[in-house]
């Protein structure tokens, strides 16, 4: 049952692997760690625990997004790329 938890660190470190040639043992460790502390929490259901996994993730990127401004910090730097007008 635990295994399903695995499959997305091995295939988002392949993916980072491919794309950065780099693995960091953070990100890998990232996602079963938050999905034993969601299960221990309550939730039973393996896949109820996959995609609070998703949201709790998606939450926490979304704040950093805001708190850092990345909008802004991206858009300027596409501006001066040329990709995009002002």
């Amino acid at each position: 049952m635990f295994y399903i938890w695995m499959v997305t660190p091995v295939l988002g470190a392949l993916r980072n692997y491919a794309k950065y040639h780099t693995f960091d043992p953070i990100l890998f460790i990232r996602t079963p760690l938050l999905c034993g502390l969601i299960y221990n929490m309550g939730i039973s259901n393996i896949y109820m625990v996959s995609t609070a996994e998703r949201w709790v993730l998606l939450g926490y990127k979304t704040l950093r997004s805001f708190y850092y401004d990345d909008y802004t910090k991206k858009k300027a730097k596409y501006i001066a790329k040329g990709h995009i007008k002002n």
